[in-house]
């Protein structure tokens, strides 16, 4: 009986193995080692070097880089795709380094900069942020996050002159008055100072941008935190141990300020206030302290009709306002206007962790950035 021409095909037919899979790396990291204007090559420690160029970049990207050096430094973290470079020395770069790269790179984005701020709704409440009307309207500040971190996410440390040109350039269905901050130098680098939780302004000037964290990760880490079988709204009990007090009464509170003036040299507090949208009309509800001889007080200002009692004969403001005292407070904006605004307390002496971390965040970039 005849073979069909299919079967007969299929008969004859020469298994060939996939090579594809020796030929491509993905989700690669390196560092890059050499740098122009148009590429730039990456080390991959023991698999050689790999190559890639201005078109890479804004294929990439999605918006067009005109200097390559200026987003990828040397010393750069890059994450990238590639397969391998078959004909380096047949290209038209003239350069050596470049003939003796193994690989050619398809995609690249930047790994530079991981802190880890907490990202959710409450957090593009930018009350606290003091950005100039005159530079953008408050309710429009959260969309301007937005659209500078999609530019970030892919190169992280874009230049100011490379943001500007892109949102000067290009089509984005950004509105018209957040496009005109974000395409003009000088008002993008106030923009940028006045949110230092979310990005930074190095010395080179180029913006570097927090990795934050989704919300959904956030509430899956209280999720863990709810006891099993709590419904809305049923108290939970929390056990405070031995060296956590509550403090209900302003009677309490001045007993307890003495206790903290009276005791060892460097009086030092870690302060921390608690409220509904905290800030300058945003009510405080609770105030915690602890010392540094290992005692906390949770201070609940609402237990009683007047909570400015808690300030006045509770001693809050003598010690809040004591220049002997050192407060460290991480980020005190918001618990400054509250205490300011709301019960006339001036803070004096403060060490904000907020603004030192910043700084040290700062010099680790600018190491990088000069390596």
């Amino acid at each position: 009986m005849a073979e069909s021409q299919n079967e007969s095909r299929n008969k004859y037919k020469v298994y060939r193995p996939n090579r594809m899979k020796d030929l491509t790396v993905t989700g690669r990291e390196g560092t890059i080692i050499k740098n122009s204007i148009e590429w730039a090559i990456i080390d991959m420690e023991n698999d050689g070097w790999a190559f890639f160029n201005s078109i890479t970049v804004n294929k990439t990207c999605k918006f067009n880089v005109d200097n390559v050096s200026e987003c990828f430094p040397i010393g750069t973290k890059v994450r990238f795709n590639a397969r391998m470079w078959l004909e380096p020395e047949g290209s038209t770069y003239t350069d050596q380094d470049v003939r003796s790269c193994r690989w050619i790179v398809n995609s690249v984005r930047t790994s530079l900069f991981v802190p880890i701020p907490v990202m959710h709704n409450s957090a593009f409440n930018f009350d606290s942020y003091n950005v100039p009307p005159e530079i953008l309207p408050s309710d429009k500040i959260g969309e301007a996050v937005i659209g500078l971190m999609k530019r970030l996410k892919s190169i992280n440390g874009l230049p100011i002159k490379q943001i500007v040109k892109t949102y000067t350039s290009e089509f984005s269905n950004i509105p018209v008055n957040i496009r005109t901050v974000l395409s003009s130098a000088d008002k993008l680098r106030i923009l940028v100072r006045c949110l230092p939780r979310y990005f930074i302004l190095t010395d080179h000037d180029t913006v570097l941008a927090y990795n934050c964290r989704e919300k959904d990760d956030v509430d899956l880490e209280i999720g863990k935190l709810i006891p099993v079988g709590w419904r809305p709204n049923e108290p939970i009990t929390v056990n405070v141990g031995q060296n956590t007090h509550i403090i209900e009464h302003p009677t309490d509170c001045a007993a307890v300020v003495e206790e903290i003036l009276a005791g060892p040299k460097p009086i030092t507090i870690a302060l921390d206030c608690e409220g509904e949208s905290l800030g300058k009309t945003g009510k405080l509800t609770l105030l915690q302290m602890s010392t540094s001889t290992g005692q906390a007080y949770l201070v609940d200002v609402l237990a009683v009709p007047n909570p400015t009692t808690f300030f006045a004969e509770g001693g809050l403001k003598k010690l809040l306002e004591n220049p002997n005292v050192i407060k460290v407070i991480h980020d005190c904006r918001a618990d400054n206007a509250a205490l300011f605004h709301q019960f006339a307390v001036t803070l004096s002496n403060v060490f904000d962790t907020a603004v030192s971390s910043d700084i040290l965040e700062i010099q680790d970039v600018l190491l990088i950035v000069n390596l």
